[in-house]
């Protein structure tokens, strides 16, 4: 891996010379203006899509899975605190369905299908795209529920900022970002360390759901992480043509703290993730561009529980995933009238197991998977746009087979060979100046894991006959942007329409007393509504918004849970935020409020009545920030009333939680020291 050039790069990285103390987070590609408005590359897609600037997320201890889960139609479930497990849905789809990329570098790779969000760094991004159903074929593979995007920072002039945190539970970060130029090179260097106890009250039931007397509360154990991650990127214009040469290292330990009424005291995960990344882009005229990408994903985990506390035996589990990928996207416009984009891209993973404690060894399964897109842009009037879009997935997977327990001898080998395509279509009509309608329809797969066809773990036993998951999506919405109106700065608001019909996902069965087995048993239909705003008052007070509402029904061929509500999916989720600026002669002031809520969330399949939770979030903070200096300071309050409980049905008191048996955290309180080195000070330097 490339990480030793990285701590290198970081350890002596020259001082600055002449800075800004802002980030530019502009994409080169997309620099249209509309009204002083930035068009993003998800204002000119067809799709129901949406940018979040996080650039000034580093002022607070903010999450990725934070940001994820106050955006419209995406619900994110998480096993409880700062740095702790975390996975997104978008629109009811399940977190192995929504592909999630780095810089282009797509994180679901073979052994590890769900992207964690707790092990990525906000601070070391610059934006967010979320693609709710559809997403364009220059992206890459677009799942059934979407696609998250994550861009890294970028930046004009030179920067330098450093900031210090503090809060509940012995939370401790620190971030520090330089910014600037080397000769003709553009460099960027972001390093961060975290660290919290993740001791919260919460609940304890004792395992008795309908006894109140043995309740108790208690603090959560073995339930502390500490984390650090750094990030060189060097970007370098010649001519027509731009390199990048990005590396982000992440390294993170974790006590696993296990369910709420049965606590561990030291099994831990270790995780190690290393991505590399070379991307080229070439314009060889105003109509005629080509991207060329190399990367490199390499992620390792140590899973240790050699006392048996979680229950499944002693063991010390060791996985590790190398993917390697190289693509090009080359993009023609023909005309105003016509615009082709061709995208094709291979991608070589091999996943290993190995059992310590056990002696199993599962070997090497390996997977090639070759990917071809293909989307035309034909817009006969400038209101009107149609886009088909058409992408095939070739795969290869093998295993030569590999040493299993004792229970289950040597695990069996093979090969598949499959391919898949998904076509999709997109409309967008300018009805008025502003007012855009858009409707999508398209039919996605996601590929059964190399896991999932090959075990793992030992007691994981592989299906050959996997077919894939495979969900048509349609929906249709407005949006509308309008700028600078008397006392309005700024309206934007959306409304959509969506439906998904998701066929053979795959479930985990028992397949004896110590084995399970991935089985294609589930479908389900999806139907909700969405919609979101967001309007600022003379650049002072913002307002915004959103609401989903979300009619998951499972349609297993179980009867037991055909036509249950699908877990982890709340029919109604609402956010709302109201933030106030105001300038006070050298110091500028902020202030805002934020509301959270949740309903109806069912957490296991069954659907248990006592397990249809509400909660409803209260949010406070605040920043005081002197320009002169470019220091800023923010205190930020989650869930003010401490609320950790809710009643059910029949009045018991039931942890408020995510996952059944793994409470949410009650209040949490955290305080930032932001400083950006002003202009005028680094160039005494």
């Amino acid at each position: 891996m490339c990480s030793v050039a990285l701590i290198v790069s970081l350890l002596f990285y020259p001082s600055t010379a002449n800075a800004n103390d802002e980030v530019s987070d502009s994409d080169e590609t997309y620099e249209t203006v509309v009204k002083s408005y930035r068009v993003r590359p998800t204002d000119e897609t067809t799709g129901i899509a949406e940018t979040i600037d996080v650039s000034q997320e580093v002022k607070t201890v903010a999450t990725v899975s934070k940001v994820l889960g106050e955006a419209v139609g995406v619900q994110v479930r998480k096993l409880g605190g700062l740095g702790s497990y975390s996975a997104a849905s978008i629109r009811g789809s399940t977190s192995s369905q929504v592909p999630v990329f780095l810089d282009g570098v797509q994180l679901n790779a073979g052994g590890f299908p769900s992207v964690d969000l707790g092990d990525l760094n906000l601070s070391t991004f610059g934006e967010i795209e979320i693609y709710r159903g559809g997403a364009p074929v220059a992206l890459g593979v677009s799942g059934i529920g979407g696609a998250v995007a994550l861009k890294t920072r970028r930046f004009d002039e030179s920067i330098s900022q450093i900031a210090l945190s503090f809060g509940s539970w012995n939370s401790k970060r620190i971030v520090v970002l330089q910014g600037m130029p080397i000769g003709k090179l553009q460099a960027l260097t972001i390093l961060t360390a975290q660290s919290a106890d993740g001791d919260f009250e919460y609940l304890n039931q004792n395992g008795t759901l309908r006894n109140d007397a043995d309740d108790s509360i208690d603090h959560r154990q073995n339930n502390a992480h500490i984390m650090y991650s750094g990030l060189l990127k060097l970007d370098r214009s010649v001519g027509d043509w731009d390199w990048t040469l990005l590396n982000d290292l992440f390294v993170k330990r974790h006590g696993v703290s296990g369910i709420g009424n049965i606590p561990t005291r030291n099994a831990s995960l270790r995780t190690l993730r290393d991505t590399v990344t070379l991307r080229l882009k070439i314009d060889f005229t105003r109509r005629l561009n080509l991207v060329l990408e190399a990367n490199y994903l390499g992620i390792r985990s140590d899973f240790d529980d050699l006392e048996n506390e979680i229950g499944v035996g002693h063991q010390r589990t060791v996985s590790s995933v190398d993917t390697a990928a190289i693509g090009a996207t080359s993009t023609v416009d023909w005309s105003y009238i016509n615009t082709t984009v061709l995208r094709a891209s291979t991608r070589y993973e091999v996943f290993s197991f190995k059992e310590i404690m056990q002696d199993v060894y599962s070997g090497l399964k390996r997977r090639v998977r070759t990917d071809i897109g293909l989307q035309h842009d034909w817009s006969p009037w400038r209101v009107l746009l149609f886009s088909p879009a058409l992408r095939v997935e070739i795969h290869n997977t093998r295993y030569g087979g590999g040493k299993g327990p004792v229970a289950l001898g040597t695990l069996k080998g093979g090969e598949v060979d499959k391919a898949y395509w998904s076509p999709s279509l997109g409309g967008k009509l300018e009805i008025l100046s502003g007012l855009f309608l858009r409707a999508n329809v398209g039919r996605y797969v996601r590929t059964p894991d190399i896991a999932e066809l090959f075990g793992d773990r030992g007691a994981v036993v592989g299906n050959l006959e996997l077919r894939p998951e495979a969900g048509v999506n349609s929906d249709v919405g407005i949006m509308y942007t309008m700028q600078d109106f008397g006392v309005l700065s700024l309206l934007r608001f959306n409304v959509a329409f969506f439906s998904m019909r998701a066929k053979d996902l795959i479930a985990y069965v028992q397949n004896s007393q110590n084995t399970v087995r991935p089985e294609n048993i589930d479908d389900a239909r999806i139907l909700g509504g969405e919609a979101g705003f967001r309007t600022a008052f003379l650049d002072r007070v913002t307002v915004a918004g959103n609401y989903t509402y979300l009619y998951g029904i499972n349609l297993s061929d179980k009867p037991y849970h055909n036509g249950k509500r699908l877990p982890g999916r709340p029919t109604h989720e609402v956010f709302g935020k109201v933030e106030i600026n105001q300038l006070f002669k050298s110091l500028e002031g902020a202030g805002w409020l934020s509301v959270d809520y949740a309903g109806s969330n069912y957490l296991d399949q069954a659907n248990f009545k006592e397990d249809a939770l509400a909660r409803l979030y209260f949010g406070v903070g605040a920043r005081i920030s002197h320009q002169k200096s470019g220091l800023s300071f923010t205190v930020e309050a989650k869930n003010i009333f401490n609320k950790i409980t809710a009643r059910d049905d029949e009045g018991h008191l039931r942890p408020l939680r995510d996952f059944e048996g793994f409470p949410l955290p009650g209040r949490t309180i955290f305080a930032t020291l932001h400083w950006s080195v002003p202009r005028k000070m680094e160039s005494k330097q």
